[in-house]
């Protein structure tokens, strides 16, 4: 969620003009990122330029580089980019034994279509949940929905706020201690007391309930997900408009519709 640290500025000339094999892979998966990121508006060389902040000519490079190797697209001129078919099939391949299997989208994407909203997988990354899957079964406000590929500090939003209550308090309050900085920053609504309160909740409840720590008006529910050894691996999140969740039995009976998706996914997981 942050740029990558460059040399001092003194160096600046050398390092973009000559990168090493390290720093070009590095920056070639934050465009890839970045692109992804764009959705389907695709990104713009000036865009992703400035957000690496690296001179054109050398994002420009790389994008060569990325389109050569059919992991990017670019329109005719070549002023837009997006995600390129070979990488989709790269992604589909890995899926195999992973937590995006074939068998658990599909669970997903039912559970979209029988609960009428936003469905999430996440996937636990250190600190982070990270959105690997989203399925919508009306067009919604993009705006008010995470994508896919977006990250977010163990606490903050439904599914992170899952796996945060699932693991031991030393382990989440270590994840707290490492994203602090990062939560008051840039999720003004958040706090580490009301990540602290809202995990109590959630293992009083038996699922986690967001109140609109990421959007406004916007709310959530997570369940988080297990492997059949028992290490948390994910979650599984439902998304909707705070005015219907404000409705317990409503959230009783998506999170009733979570925990019995969770129950059938879990088996599933690699180990």
């Amino acid at each position: 969620m942050t740029s990558p640290a460059h040399p001092a500025s003194n160096d600046r000339a050398a390092f973009d003009a000559s990168p090493t094999g390290a720093q070009s892979v590095d920056r070639a998966m934050q465009i890839l990122k970045l692109i992804g990121a764009a959705g389907s508006d695709g990104a713009s060389l000036a865009a992703l330029s400035d957000s690496m902040d690296i001179p054109k000519p050398t994002c420009r490079r790389l994008l060569l580089a990325l389109v050569r190797a059919n992991m990017v697209e670019q329109t005719q001129h070549g002023h837009r980019y997006w995600l390129g078919a070979d990488l989709f099939a790269l992604a589909n391949q890995a899926t195999t034994g992973h937590v995006m299997s074939a068998p658990v989208r599909n669970c997903v994407r039912e559970l979209a279509v029988t609960s009428g909203e936003a469905c999430f997988l996440s996937v636990r990354r250190g600190n982070f949940g990270v959105i690997v899957d989203r399925f919508d079964p009306v067009a919604v406000d993009e705006a008010t929905r995470a994508r896919r590929g977006a990250e977010f500090p163990l606490g903050v939003g439904a599914a992170p706020l899952a796996i945060f209550s699932a693991i031991d308090m030393i382990e989440a309050e270590a994840s707290l201690n490492a994203n602090d900085g990062l939560i008051a920053r840039q999720f003004k609504r958040a706090s580490i007391e009301r990540i602290l309160a809202a995990r109590t909740e959630s293992l009083d409840r038996g699922y986690a309930l967001n109140r609109g720590m990421v959007f406004d008006g916007t709310w959530g529910l997570g369940v988080a997900l297990r492997n059949p050894s028992g290490r948390v691996v994910g979650a599984l999140s439902i998304s909707a408009k705070a005015e219907k969740l404000l409705s317990v039995s409503k959230q009783q009976e998506l999170a009733n519709m979570l925990i019995g998706t969770a129950s059938i996914i879990s088996p599933q997981l690699p180990l």
